[in-house]
């Protein structure tokens, strides 16, 4: 009697110990589908400000001329908006597809004793940029993208303040005849995402933006090539 209950005994404390593995497999299996991101598709909202300059060269044609006051120019703070999509290719990698407005830009400024003069130089683009983006599995949503950009020429705005014996004056010139249509950018992204819901995340990023053809047309005296180190805010909806 006493081994049929010892017997007994030994079979309920395996069946036990088999549940509780089988239930703590179970377990990490679940925890290991809900680190993955099961959607395959995400939209997002952001802007940037931007600390934007430019390469500027005597243009090689017989219209070139020296830079002048042009050589002592400075960076300008610009703005830019981007809606966009990604679209999973596989595990971490996604197509990085939007629609953006951006800007690039100079300025100038020189004091005299009485008087001073300042102008500002301000390209605006509607622009479709296009990256492929790596993401990691870490809960903070650190991704790295990288492409190409495509733009076309929104508006251009020259900026003039002058100033002589306390008289100030201001113009603007807004002539895009010495401008080009079109150009192309080279952009990157690297930034994190923290979660804020389960299908909202915070995007902070920082973005790189070179421009591979000149802004100016060919008959110019210069050439022109922008740049710019870009801080953006925003938003990414998961579906």
């Amino acid at each position: 009697m006493l081994r049929v209950l010892s017997l007994l005994c030994l079979l309920i404390a395996f069946s036990i110990h088999g549940q509780i593995v089988s239930s703590g497999k179970k377990v990490k299996k679940k925890r290991v589908e809900l680190n993955e991101e099961p959607t395959t598709f995400k939209i997002y909202g952001d802007m940037g400000l931007a600390r934007s300059f430019r390469i500027l060269q005597k243009s090689p044609t017989a219209f070139g001329k020296e830079l002048g006051d042009r050589n002592d120019e400075k960076p300008l703070f610009t703005q830019s908006y981007e809606l966009g999509l990604l679209s999973k290719l596989n595990k971490n990698w996604w197509f990085n597809l939007g629609i953006s407005y951006t800007s690039f830009g100079e300025q100038y400024q020189i004091d005299w004793v009485d008087s001073s003069f300042a102008y500002q130089n301000k390209y605006n683009w509607l622009a479709v940029p296009f990256r492929i983006q790596f993401e990691g599995p870490s809960k903070i949503g650190f991704f790295i993208n990288s492409g190409l950009q495509g733009q076309m020429l929104s508006s251009y705005r020259h900026e003039e303040q002058r100033s002589i014996d306390g008289i100030n004056s201001e113009s603007t010139d807004k002539s895009t005849s010495n401008i080009r249509g079109i150009s192309l950018s080279t952009t990157s992204v690297l930034g994190i995402k923290p979660k804020i819901s389960p299908q909202v995340r915070l995007i902070l990023a920082y973005s790189f933006q070179f421009q591979l053809s000149n802004s100016y047309v060919k008959q110019f005296a210069y050439t022109h090539q922008a740049y710019s180190h870009m801080f953006r805010f925003g938003f990414q909806w998961s579906r």
